[in-house]
């Protein structure tokens, strides 16, 4: 299936998990979080949400900025370019887009998070 990832082209409650591989890098600051608040919309109740992305804490996140800093203005960026993330960036995602028993780790040169959209009630 394809569609915007902000808007997609499927029914509330539509899936029981929903993945995001190497997809937020290539997203600009507003489409981001508008991904996240898409994903729990299209999840069942009870449903998961896992997504990564390059650290920018991370040395080798860093560098990765810097190496496309040098290249290219924000507003030329290419979507192929990587656009890293953060900790506390991701613990807002799933906050704010309604993710509950969420967490965010790191590992080398990556963040990832993973949370559940809350059961009916």
């Amino acid at each position: 299936m394809r569609g915007d990832v902000s808007a997609l082209p499927c029914p509330d409650g539509a899936f029981d998990l929903a993945t995001s591989f190497d997809v937020i890098y290539s997203l600009d600051d507003d489409t981001e979080p508008r991904a996240l608040l898409e994903m729990h919309r299209v999840l069942k109740p009870g449903g998961r949400f896992y997504c990564d992305n390059a650290n920018i804490a991370s040395p080798e996140g860093w560098a990765m900025f810097e190496a496309s800093r040098t290249q290219f203005p924000p507003q030329k960026r290419p979507a192929h370019i990587s656009k890293c993330s953060s900790v506390p960036e991701f613990e807002a995602f799933f906050t704010h887009a309604g993710f509950v028993d969420w967490q965010v780790k790191t590992r080398p040169m990556w963040v990832y998070g993973w949370g559940t959209k809350p059961a009916a009630k």
